[in-house]
């Protein structure tokens, strides 16, 4: 049986508050042959819940035969510098190797980007493990940004985010876009 993991710093089991999208592509993959595990933030954002006792940095659950790896993060409110700790956090916990130990050898790894970092910690692990990366795209990093007003066009954190984005679109063996009207976007930037 083949393997991916699935990053999505923001995935929920089901039940929970928001989407479940990667719970149930974990259940249609099992349908057709493979075994998927979603590693996911500990801090549901949104609400703030921890879903880690104190003293775990990390836990393994199952729900319906889908595992789901919970990675501590720093809670936070909003979208400030606390945010952008979680976003890091969640990042570095994920590259640790001792926290995916527990988890079957991948075949093929997915980064999702609500957070290009998350997507960048799915390359990373990809190339540890010698297998395809594949870049779901959730939000336009920096783009969005840039769009809300919140980053300007020539400010050094959209520079670098572009920088960013531009590795993680030409280091992806495949590209998954759940936009409309993203191709347009995406196909300039090589």
């Amino acid at each position: 049986m083949k393997s991916v993991w699935i990053l999505n710093h923001y995935a929920q089991e089901p039940g929970g508050p928001g989407g479940t999208r990667h719970y149930s592509l974990a259940r249609s993959l099992m349908r057709n042959g493979w075994s998927a595990s979603v590693i996911a933030a500990s801090t549901e954002h949104g609400t703030g819940r921890e879903r880690l006792m104190p003293g775990e940095t990390m836990r393994l659950d199952t729900f319906n035969g889908v595992p789901f790896l919970w990675l501590r993060t720093a809670s936070y409110s909003g979208n400030g510098v606390d945010r952008v700790r979680n976003m890091i956090g969640y990042t570095w916990s994920a590259l640790k190797p001792e926290h995916t130990r527990q988890l079957e050898r991948p075949d093929a790894i997915v980064g999702s980007s609500v957070h290009p970092f998350a997507a960048w910690a799915g390359l990373r692990l990809a190339r540890r493990h010698g297998v395809p990366f594949v870049f779901e795209v959730r939000d336009l990093w920096p783009q969005t940004l840039v769009d809300l007003g919140r980053l300007s066009e020539r400010h050094p954190m959209t520079m670098a985010l572009r920088v960013l984005e531009q590795h993680l679109y030409k280091n992806a063996a495949q590209i998954v876009v759940l936009l409309p009207h993203a191709r347009e976007y995406i196909e300039p930037l090589g």
